[in-house]
């Protein structure tokens, strides 16, 4: 089925294919308007034909092929129709063939073309390439450097994309899968691209899975552009591998845009493809240039040029950025598929272009500089923080500020390993000197203009600006502030202009934040802060309330409960401001019509409650210190009576002493006052005897004669509850 999926994306490429206004058939030109048949190709794989045309869709197509060693037919699988092309699919590689004719039926009538075998001239270096592919031989004379622009994060963005997926396989020979040579070599690339300063990597697929499932070819060529461009890309590399019927085509060339449509473009992609080609034909292989391949349909450019062939090139000059392929070998070819069949020559493919890449753009593993110098004040300082960027070691820094009224300079750092430099200057004007100094020498500087509105050799405090939060049942206002010379303290004060009254919320209090419980109403919020060296300053601002937040609020929120053997516990959660909130809780019995109490007021949630069997109403009140108060009551059945304590017995455990037996009982209870009874039953004698009466121990001694038994005993808690086991034992000395 693969099979099937790669052969119809590859009809889509060659279908609309016009070579000339006519072709060749056996020495007659037959002219296209006569035939609309303007040639033929094999599939990567050699096992399907692709015959494409410009008319009307034939309603049936046969093509006669004939093995030149064996002089059979080759079968004919299936053939597909399309609007745009015809895709014969053979049952086995078409290594040796002939094209004997082809018929084509409309209307029911046939019409039969001769065909003949597309021939290669193995002498001929050249003779691999397609005739639309265009080799330029002086391609510097499109380069232009000058229009290189980084991204807004500094780093060149590059996008590699791995040609091909398990879906869209690409061509295999010589047991080299293009699917997976390319990831391969694409994340050499990577690994070793992001080795070098100043480039931002990312890839198209990281795993043999198509990235996007579903689509065609074409299509998931189109969403990895798109993805670039999503990224930001100012570069977009698309690894393949070549083939070819011709098994003597080897060695490595890559795709560009052509000058049309934002020539830019073009001469930057082929800029990139020199570098990345020098570098790979000097690990050995054959160097068949950079070129370009124009539409073969006609398709322009915005601007009524001639477009690119190849989609991811088109696409990526309409997006803004250059998009090249790099065909890095042949996997027809023995001695290329040779080559890539060695993991450590994948690697040095992946390095060369990951090279290439980093000249083009003038990367360097090695960077010194300043990548900026922040500028915060503190309560007690300003501090000057130098963001140093280097892969050559820690530098040594070196800070001044220059006084423009006192005409000075001021060491505030030098030959320091700390990035961080704290000082207190006057409020006025600076000029701020950075340099940093590498373990080799290399120096780096940085110089800014300062001012400072702050004079932090005085004490000193300023009021920046007030911010509040409303809350459900309080308002929290705060200040910001700037500071030196000690802490600050603070002093709340709030206006009620219709009670025209005045109400202090703190004094001298150390936060700049403080809650608010107002009433409804209008008011002005006044605030003054002062320091311990006496500075001071003060703030005051309009507030408008709509809700009455004066109350603690009491919200009971459910009830729950947990079962246990002792009784049930009951819970209710709850929201409010106050932490002083008390709990009641009542049991109302609809059998007996009688009112419980299970807990008065107390500051836990929970109760335990150990009601009789019945059908009760379970009630929770709720109240806080200043006045909020909640109640709630739900409907409960109870089946288990827990008004009395109660007793379980696990197991009867006996101990062999040879002249007796020590007999006993695990047990669990909720009552320290249990009792204990044993009785022994003679099965035999069927005669019950008592061996000890009623105690507070679970263990007794048993002194019985050879027999069958029963060994009995009972457990009564104090208020009655009583529980039994039994055990039977044979006992022969």
């Amino acid at each position: 089925m693969k099979l099937k999926i790669a052969l119809l994306c590859l009809l889509s490429l060659f279908s609309t294919t016009a070579y000339a206004a006519e072709i060749n058939v056996n020495g007659t030109s037959i002219p296209i308007s006569n035939s609309n048949y303007v040639g033929y190709m094999l599939d990567e794989n050699n096992q399907a034909i692709v015959v494409g045309y410009t008319g009307d869709t034939p309603e049936k197509a046969e093509l006669n092929v004939k093995n030149t060693k064996t002089g059979e037919n080759i079968s004919i699988n299936s053939c597909k129709i399309s609007s745009s092309g015809l895709l014969f699919e053979v049952s086995s590689g078409l290594d040796d063939y002939e094209l004997i004719d082809l018929s084509i039926y409309n209307n029911e009538i046939a019409t039969k073309f001769d065909m003949k075998k597309m021939g290669f001239d193995k002498d001929k270096p050249d003779a691999y390439l397609d005739e639309n592919e265009i080799q330029v031989e002086n391609y510097s004379d499109l380069e232009n450097y000058s229009n290189l622009a980084r991204s807004s994060n500094g780093k060149y963005v590059v996008v590699l994309d791995p040609g091909h997926d398990d879906t869209h396989t690409g061509a295999a020979a010589n047991g080299i899968s293009e699917k997976d040579i390319n990831l391969k070599i694409a994340k050499y690339c990577k690994q070793e691209l992001e080795s070098y300063y100043g480039v931002q990597v990312y890839m198209t697929r990281t795993t043999s899975t198509c990235p996007y499932p579903g689509t065609t070819s074409t299509d998931d060529n189109a969403k990895r552009v798109e993805y670039a461009k999503s990224v930001g890309a100012d570069a977009y590399v698309s690894f393949h591998c070549d083939s070819s019927r011709n098994s003597g085509a080897s060695g490595a060339k890559i795709f560009y845009p052509n000058a049309n449509y934002n020539g830019n473009i073009g001469s930057q992609g082929a800029g990139l493809s020199q570098k990345i080609l020098d570098n790979l034909t000097s690990l050995g292989l054959n160097n068949h240039g950079i070129l370009i391949r124009n539409s073969e349909d006609n398709t322009l450019y915005p601007d009524g040029s001639l477009a690119d062939y190849y989609g991811v090139i088109r696409r990526s000059k309409l997006n803004g950025f250059p998009g090249i392929i790099i065909e890095h070998a042949f996997v027809t070819n023995k001695s290329d598929a040779s080559f890539m069949g060695n993991e450590d020559n994948l690697q040095k493919m992946g390095h060369a272009d990951a090279l290439g890449i980093a000249q083009y753009y003038g990367l360097s593993k090695t960077y010194f500089g300043i990548k900026s110098v922040d500028f915060s004040q503190e309560n007690d300082y300003d501090r000057i923080t130098v963001n140093a960027d280097s892969n050559i070691g820690e530098p040594k820094y070196k800070v001044q500020a220059y006084d423009l009224d006192k005409k000075i300079w001021v060491t505030l750092a030098s030959d320091s390993t700390d990035s961080t430099v704290t000082w207190k200057p006057e409020a006025k004007s600076y000029y701020i000197h950075v340099e940093i100094t590498a373990p080799n020498g290399a120096v780096a500087s940085y110089d800014s203009a300062f001012s400072s509105d702050i004079d932090y050799t005085k004490s000193y405090v300023k009021i920046n600006g007030a911010t509040w939060k409303i809350n459900p049942h309080s308002i929290d206002l705060g200040v910001g502030y700037n500071h030196s010379g000690g802490d600050v303290l603070f002093k709340w004060q709030v206006y009620n202009l219709d009670t025209k009254k005045w109400t202090t919320l703190a004094d001298r209090y150390s936060g700049n934040w403080i809650t608010w419980r107002p009433t409804p109403g209008n008011y002005w919020v006044h605030v003054e802060a002062i320091t311990q060296g006496g500075a001071q300053d003060q703030y005051t601002y309009c507030f408008n309330v709509g809700t009455d937040k004066s109350k603690t609020p009491m919200t009971l929120n459910g009830m729950t409960w947990s079962v246990k053997k002792t009784g049930i516990d009951v819970g209710t959660a709850y929201s409010s401001d106050d932490k002083n909130v008390k709990f009641k809780w009542q049991a109302y019995n609809l059998d007996t019509k009688k009112w419980s109490r299970i807990a008065d007021w107390n500051g836990g949630n929970w109760a335990t409650w150990k009601p009789q069997p019945g059908n009760y109403w379970l009630h929770v009140e709720a109240a806080n210190g200043d006045g909020g108060f909640d109640e709630q009551t739900i409907c409960f059945a109870v089946s288990t009576d827990f008004s009395k304590n109660y007793i379980d017995l696990n197991g009867i455990a006996m101990i062999d002493k040879s002249s007796l037996y020590q007999v006993g009982v695990t047990y669990s209870s909720n009552d320290s006052d249990v009792q204990f009874r044993w009785l022994q039953y003679d099965v035999v004698n069927n005669h019950w005897s008592l061996v000890s009466d009623w105690n507070k121990s679970n263990w007794t001694n048993w002194y019985p004669k050879n027999g069958t038994y029963w060994i009995y005993v009972e457990a009564r808690t104090s208020d009655g509850v009583v529980n039994s086991m039994t055990q039977g034992v044979i006992v022969n000395r």
